[in-house]
């Protein structure tokens, strides 16, 4: 068999934004519940066709209908070669275990412009009648010469008579092509509209329940598109014509409907690919759309009486930027199509592909969408393969390559509450049945499996996949394969759970409780599903989306701020979506953690993961201090404070002489030189990165005074000798008793005043303290409700330091926070800054200086607590 590469269709079903799905696990999953069938290898005879035929089995299937009220199955396969002439047909009714309950043989004729093959079946179980249509070669007349017509539509009665033999549908003629089918419509009637019914691709029962009427079927095909006969596979427009199969008009066409009348919703239709009816009475029409970038197919709904076309895909609502191997759904080569110039007798396909299924045990109109669809296979480095006809590059082409497990399979798609069907980014995937896989349930290896839609809910496959002399390919086709919701094997889903690793923690499977203080940020992580529960067997399955339940504790009442962390679906790629969320646990409790997965084998929930949030530790100051005998500058070390949770972000050391300092987390060893001797009590205070403080037990440290050097005693001495001694030994000079001036140069940087100091030569040390407080006076505050008279000068802040001979440094003193609000609120400041020294024998110095503080540009800098 060959294949017609260019009409490889595609269902990219769009997706409509709006209310993310609920987060609930679907209730309608699927599982296999029977197969039957399988292919009639003794009948196929080594590819002669000349063996007896086995009751149950099938050869090449061109027609699968289902009876939506009991799931009596309905195959009709063609028996014969393609090419003979005349072909040989069989139909078969069996039960939904596969028992054979009805049989009908009979011959076509397969010469030109002759009656060729029946394709497609009809079940109308209110009138007992299964109808088939037979398409053969065009009129000589016809512009197109390569595409088959409709030429009769035939029915059976759905009872078999006595022997097994299901017989022609009462009250109808004999059909002169001699089959045992009743004739409901002959070329006359079906050749009677404005051009033949070309390229037929199935036919439906056409629910319009008139009392006392049968319904009519409609015929899914198409008129001619000026300029065919060139070769073009599809000659035009999708028509739906309704024939009628009751009264004195039996066989007459009706109303007829066009995909013309719905093109400005779409970028352009090749004409038909499937019909099938709905629970609702309403037809699913599919279009072909081939080679179109966003989508290769339009899925539209039609009412009974053909009115009210609703495309429930279409390029208005997807986006144009999908990749070819992005789309949802992948259907086959058009399943009726014909190659020229050996006759119309060989379909690929035996029904729609595309069929709205009801809700289980209701039958309502509210199930969901069944289609058939494969993908590429995926190389190592993601990107899809061509199409290959060798098995050392296999593609999906399962009857070339030899590849079995390409992404075969059904996919249940929930209509939004406009209808629309979805979706590159799996928005309405309710599950994807069918995993390719050798021994597995749900085994499709047919990418042209015809669907049909049962009782209950049920959804019925005819696999043609491989024939049974395909060893290769695994030779399970021709089975027939019922779905079902909520019972049966089901089908092939991820599993496994996600990653949890709190921040500087190590990663913790999800199977394990995860244990953390409040105030902790853990990230979550599901990329590891798809890769180690799905590609080791199946070769290409995409994520589309994630949705995380990281909070889900009830007790934790309603939404609250970060809710959309709590609950999110990622946005979607056109590649790999993000797989991970973070979340930061602010309160102690016990919450449940679960992601949802969405993929091109269904929806995953994964198990609910655990993770125990404790109160928070608190943080804890301590430090050590190192004081030298006669050394006014002290060394202290918080080393030993801990944040209890996060990190140390602050040191704040209150010195216990009045002044403080803060450190940032880098400096938790600090210097301080007092500027007199005394006992001073320290206390240090940390706070950690969320913000908890605490505070240590006051330390006395005692500064003792600076020993000045011993006296020298006054030797006068003269002489060679002296004068040598002098030389080699001077004597140093006489200290220095002036007061200690620092030259003090000033410098506001719009939160600290810098202040360079110069400690002179002559003076061994210079130590002391620098004051910075307002010029004028301010009221000290309220004393028992009632307001101090007393005014004073507000201290803004205050440091200490130590210079040794001839050093210079510049110390910064910080605005206090009230300094800081007040300069913010005058917008100019006058301050005095009070530098008091001394030296090593005493000697003090005091330079006092003024200033006035201009309020920076802008917000000014926050300080740390």
């Amino acid at each position: 068999m060959v294949k017609a590469f260019t009409s490889m269709l595609v269902i990219g079903l769009a997706l409509l934004l709006g209310a993310a799905p609920a987060f609930a696990d679907s209730t309608s999953e699927y599982g296999e519940v029977v197969r039957f069938g399988g292919f009639d290898s003794s009948a196929f005879n080594s590819e002669h066709y000349g063996g007896p035929l086995t009751p149950g089995k099938f050869l090449d299937p061109t027609g699968f209908a289902v009876d939506p009220q009991d799931n009596t199955v309905y195959v009709v396969d063609r028996t014969s070669y393609y090419a003979e002439n005349p072909t040989r047909w069989r139909i078969q009714q069996l039960s939904p275990a596969g028992a054979v309950l009805g049989t009908s043989t009979f011959t076509l004729p397969n010469s030109n412009f002759g009656a060729s093959a029946v394709m497609g079946l009809a079940v109308d179980h209110r009138a007992g009648r299964l109808y088939a249509l037979v398409v053969g070669s065009p009129p000589p007349s016809s512009v197109v010469k390569t595409q088959p017509v409709a030429q009769e539509l035939l029915a059976w009665s759905t009872t078999p008579a006595s022997g097994g033999e299901l017989t022609a549908a009462p009250g109808l003629a004999s059909d002169p092509l001699h089959t045992t089918g009743g004739l409901v419509s002959d070329k006359t009637q079906l050749l009677a509209g404005p051009t033949p019914l070309y390229s037929p691709q199935g036919i439906a029962i056409d629910r319009l329940e008139t009392s006392g009427v049968d319904n009519p079927v409609v015929i899914e095909a198409s008129d001619l598109l000026p300029g065919a006969g060139l070769g073009n596979p599809i000659p035009g427009d999708t028509v739906v014509q309704q024939v009628a199969t009751d009264g004195v008009n039996t066989g007459d066409l009706l109303a007829s409907w066009s995909g013309a009348s719905v093109k400005q919703q779409l970028s352009g239709s090749w004409g038909p690919l499937g019909i099938s009816t709905n629970p609702d009475g309403t037809l699913t029409v599919v279009l072909d759309a081939e080679r179109l970038s966003a989508t290769d197919a339009y899925v539209v709904r039609l009412q009974p009486d053909l009115s009210e076309p609703q495309v429930l895909n279409g390029d208005a609502i997807e986006p144009s930027s999908i990749d070819f191997d992005q789309a949802t759904v992948w259907i086959d080569e058009s399943p009726f199509a014909s190659l020229a110039g050996i006759g119309v007798s060989d379909p690929y396909g035996a029904g729609s592909e595309v069929v709205r299924l009801s809700t289980a045990a209701s039958n309502s109109a509210s199930g969901p969408y069944a289609g058939d669809f494969f993908s590429q296979q995926a190389t190592e480095s993601g990107q899809h393969t061509d199409y290959q006809f060798s098995p050392e590059q296999p593609g999906v082409e399962y009857w070339y390559s030899g590849a079995p497990e390409a992404n075969i399979g059904i996919r249940l798609l929930a209509p939004l509450t406009d209808g629309a069907i979805s979706t590159p980014t799996g928005g309405t995937i309710v599950n994807t049945l069918g995993s390719g896989i050798a021994g597995e349930p749900c085994r499709i290896t047919a990418s042209e499996a015809a669907l049909a839609a049962g009782a209950d809910g049920t959804l019925w496959i005819l696999d043609r996949g491989p024939k049974a002399d395909r060893p290769k390919v695994g030779g399970v086709g021709r089975q027939i394969i019922e779905f079902a919701p909520g019972t049966g094997q089901l089908c092939r889903q991820p599993s496994g759970t996600f990653t949890m690793t709190p921040t500087g923690g190590a990663s913790h499977p999800g199977e394990e409780t995860l244990t953390i203080p409040a105030g902790t940020e853990v990230k979550f992580d599901a990329g590891s599903l798809i890769e180690t529960s799905i590609k080791p067997t199946i070769t290409f399955a995409k994520p589309f989306a994630y949705e995380w339940d990281l909070d889900g504790n009830p007790a934790n009442g309603p939404a609250r701020d970060g809710f959309e962390t709590d609950r999110q679906m990622q946005p979607p790629s056109y590649y790999w979506p993000t797989s991970s969320a973070t979340y930061k646990y602010t309160r102690p409790g016990r919450y449940t953690v679960r992601a949802r997965l969405r993929s091109d084998y269904g929806v995953y929930t994964t198990p609910p993961a655990t993770v125990v949030v404790t109160s928070p530790a608190r943080p804890h100051a301590q430090f050590t201090v190192t004081a030298a005998p006669g050394d006014q500058e002290v060394t202290f070390n918080a080393a030993g404070s801990t944040p209890g949770v996060g990190s140390i972000a602050n040191y704040h050391w209150s010195w216990g002489d009045g002044s403080s300092e803060d450190e940032g987390p880098e400096g938790p060893i600090v210097t301080h030189t007092y500027a007199q001797p005394g006992a001073y009590d320290v206390t240090l205070k940390v706070t950690n990165s969320s913000f908890q403080s605490a505070v240590s037990t006051p330390q006395a440290v005692t500064v003792e005074a600076v020993k000045p050097p011993p006296a020298v005693e006054s030797v006068s001495l003269t002489g060679p000798l002296y004068a040598i001694a002098q030389a080699l030994y001077p004597i140093p000079p006489a200290p220095d008793k002036n007061p200690t001036n620092l030259s003090p140069r000033l410098h506001f940087t719009g939160h600290a005043v810098n202040i360079g100091l110069s400690c002179p030569p002559s003076k061994e040390r210079c130590v002391g303290t620098v004051r910075l407080e307002t010029a004028t006076a301010f009221s000290a505050g309220r004393s028992g409700g009632k307001p101090r008279r007393r005014r004073t000068r507000l201290l803004l802040g205050q440091v200490s330091f130590a210079l040794s001979a001839g050093q210079q440094k510049t110390v910064a003193v910080r605005l206090s926070a009230r300094g800081m609000a007040l300069l913010k609120q005058r917008k100019r400041l006058s301050v005095l800054i009070t530098i008091a020294a001394h030296d090593s024998l005493g000697n003090p110095g005091v330079s006092t200086l003024h200033l006035t503080l201009k309020a920076p540009a802008g917000r000014p800098s926050k300080r740390h607590p």
